[in-house]
């Protein structure tokens, strides 16, 4: 009768303090996990930790793009905080209030999601830059141990088996702060722990290089534009004929025709532009799933406009689907298409690199295929739609009556691409791509890092440095 069920037998007396009895809690993983660990003789986070949580006062309506970075349960994506794109930010008097002191983070911290969809997604503050968070985060501040070690762990599979162990709820689950005494941390040796936090610093140290190359890019980009010294317009008031404003548009909301729109458009179309539908072979929606995502890696990676990270199409975290057989040929990727978030993010930017063709895209995405690549690097391309053509074109005219802000084939057909030299497009995309590859090694990084921890854990120290030896 019981044949493939999955059955633990737990005594009343070993029942988790709050007495939980869900299956899931108990299930033969979770118990092979925790004893794993537990022959590491381990101690509770709370040894090493103390844990609070984030800002509890309501601030939303003071968001804004200038100020101090303010970190929500949706920027936990990045293993270093500090990497986490856009932030919103809040004004400096705010943060100086009595009642946000608890909520100012420090160098060392670690901020873990504890609230909504994704919990359990960790993040390192590397530095002293100042910043704060909301209370969908829990900030676990180190008193004596390494916290690159311990961010390391809890970010390994038996760091985050622990952690989504003790999710609570039915609807919205979360973590409760109570629950952080029960995660076990294992403390190896020093000269093991110096080991992980030196691949921790690497990866921080390419990074934030990575950073500064695409900086310098961008500041290349904005100076062959013509853009280095213009500063948006100050004046309020346009005026318009109903034939060449209401007439042509189909617009009357007063911010689509703000002064600064036509100074920027001026500049970019003074030395020849092309739309992108004449440079195109594709310009198209992706599809819909075609299946639930997949929970064990099987299926075909699908992309949505969440994974694009600066132009960046970032493979951790895909969703897969399957039963993609019947699908057209259009929905596929090939290198060097540009994926853009059609939806929600408008503007976000990815380009499909050698080793994510033949992955599908999303509905709610739009796929662009430059067929002139003798004068439009698709790298280049995609780099102007992200910080040009973004702010001062796509949410000028983004579709105003959804209720999410979206935007649309025809807007996309008719994006206007400025003529740049092909060399100078090719040097700035050259600065692009060596960012790109300095971003994937500090994930490589990371990820060495995880699996020594997870190797420590099951094995020994011995043969987890061994491992980190050999991928030098």
């Amino acid at each position: 009768m019981l044949e493939g069920l999955e059955i633990s037998i737990i005594k009343k007396s070993n029942l988790e303090r709050t007495n939980r009895i869900d299956s899931e809690f108990y299930s033969k993983e979770n118990l092979k996990a925790i004893d794993t660990i537990k022959k590491l003789n381990p101690d509770p986070l709370t040894n090493y930790f103390k844990v609070s949580d984030g800002n509890h006062m309501s601030i939303s309506e003071i968001f804004s793009d200038e100020g101090i970075p303010y970190y929500r349960g949706g920027d936990i994506y990045n293993f270093f905080i500090e990497h986490t794109q856009q932030p919103l930010k809040i004004p400096q008097e705010i943060f100086d209030l009595p009642t946000m002191k608890r909520s100012h983070l420090q160098k060392g911290d670690l901020l873990v999601s504890i609230v909504g969809a994704i919990i359990g997604n960790l993040s390192l503050v590397k530095t002293d830059q100042v910043a704060t968070c909301s209370c969908k985060l829990a900030i676990l501040r180190p008193a004596n141990i390494q916290p690159e070690f311990a961010a390391v762990f809890f970010k390994s599979k038996y760091g985050q088996n622990q952690i989504q162990k003790f999710r609570r709820g039915t609807g919205q689950t979360g973590l409760i702060l109570e629950d952080f005494d029960q995660l076990l941390l294992p403390v190896f040796s020093e000269k093991f722990r110096g080991k992980i936090v030196a691949l921790v610093d690497k990866s921080f140290d390419a990074i934030d290089l990575s950073k500064q190359i695409l900086s310098k890019a961008k500041q290349s980009m904005v100076s062959t534009l013509g853009l280095q010294n213009w500063k948006p317009s100050e004046e309020s008031i346009t005026v318009k004929k109903y034939s060449s404003s209401f007439g042509e548009t189909g617009r009357l909301d007063a911010e689509f025709y703000q002064p600064f729109y036509y100074e920027i458009e001026a500049i970019l179309k003074r030395k020849g532009y092309a739309l992108l539908e004449d440079i195109c072979s594709e310009i198209n929606y992706g599809t819909v799933p075609t299946s639930p995502y997949t929970e064990d890696g099987t299926g075909i990676p699908y992309i949505k406009g969440t994974n694009f990270k600066d132009t960046i199409i970032d493979s951790e975290g895909l969703d897969r689907i399957t039963n993609t057989a019947e699908l057209a040929e259009r929905f596929y990727t090939k290198e060097g298409d540009i994926i853009i978030s059609q939806m929600g993010t408008v503007g976000d930017t990815g380009v499909v690199e050698k080793n994510q063709v033949g992955w599908l895209f999303a509905s709610f995405t739009i796929r662009v295929r430059i067929k002139d690549k003798k004068n439009f690097d698709p790298h280049f391309v995609a780099f102007y739609i992200q910080h040009i053509a973004k702010p001062y074109y796509l949410h000028r005219f983004i579709a105003q009556a959804s209720v999410r802000q979206n935007t649309d084939l025809p807007t996309i057909k008719n994006l206007y691409i400025p003529k740049i030299s092909i060399e100078v497009q090719k040097e700035i995309s050259k600065q692009i791509r060596q960012s790109f590859k300095l971003r994937e090694k500090s994930n490589y990084l990371i990820d060495i890092a995880k699996q020594a921890v997870e190797i420590a854990v099951e094995k020994d120290e011995k043969s987890a440095l061994k491992f980190i030896e050999n991928t030098d």
